[in-house]
């Protein structure tokens, strides 16, 4: 369960919050069963819009994470590290697609970490109106542990679908797996999520 927090400060400045609780098992061999619960990382930042046009937003985005469990699954065992630092570019772009309201939007991001490899990830979502308050999002995260000597690498992807309930709420539910990895677990349920514009 996750819960995303974000707010204007300005027309331009958005400070935002994660905050989750997660629940895994990593089976390394016959000999090793890491199984961990709680809350996982919480990270705090700030996002400035570079660009804001009609259809076309540019931003950077500065944040930490602090440590939680289960904050290094992707690849080494729960607890490893402390607090990281996170940079990262996001573009947006809004369109029509057969008269229909559609978007893309990527992001570029470097982690730099506490105690662990540092990490380059890159995030797009593609989504489109399908009809009157509905919308379906495509999306992917990839990435990859730099000067680890695993090298691990990730693709995931999530196919979800979007029902706008009101002027204020949202409500989502799709499936996430991953696609393919290298000494990564496999990743793999059900997304569902409810949204609150305000």
């Amino acid at each position: 369960m996750t819960q995303w927090r974000e707010r204007g400060v300005s027309d331009q400045l958005t400070v935002q919050t994660k905050v989750s609780v997660v629940e895994g098992h990593v089976l390394e061999d016959q000999n090793l069963h890491i199984s961990y619960w709680g809350q996982r990382p919480v990270e705090v930042g700030a996002r400035y819009a570079v660009v804001q046009r009609e259809r076309t937003a540019v931003a950077v985005y500065g944040g930490a994470i602090i440590d939680g469990v289960g904050r290094n699954i992707i690849y080494a065992p729960p607890g490893r590290g402390a607090v990281d630092l996170a940079l990262r570019l996001l573009a947006g772009r809004s369109i029509k697609v057969l008269g229909r309201e559609a978007f893309g939007e990527a992001q570029v991001a470097r982690l730099f970490r506490n105690g662990m490899p540092d990490e380059m990830r890159l995030d797009a979502t593609v989504g489109v109106e399908v009809a009157r308050a509905w919308q379906v999002l495509v999306q992917a995260y990839a990435g990859r542990a730099e000067r680890d000597f695993a090298k691990p690498v990730w693709l995931k992807g999530e196919v979800s679908v979007v029902r706008r309930v009101g002027e204020t709420w949202r409500v989502q539910a799709g499936w996430r797996q991953t696609l393919t990895g290298r000494h990564v677990p496999v990743d793999r349920g059900p997304v569902m999520a409810l949204w609150r514009d305000f």
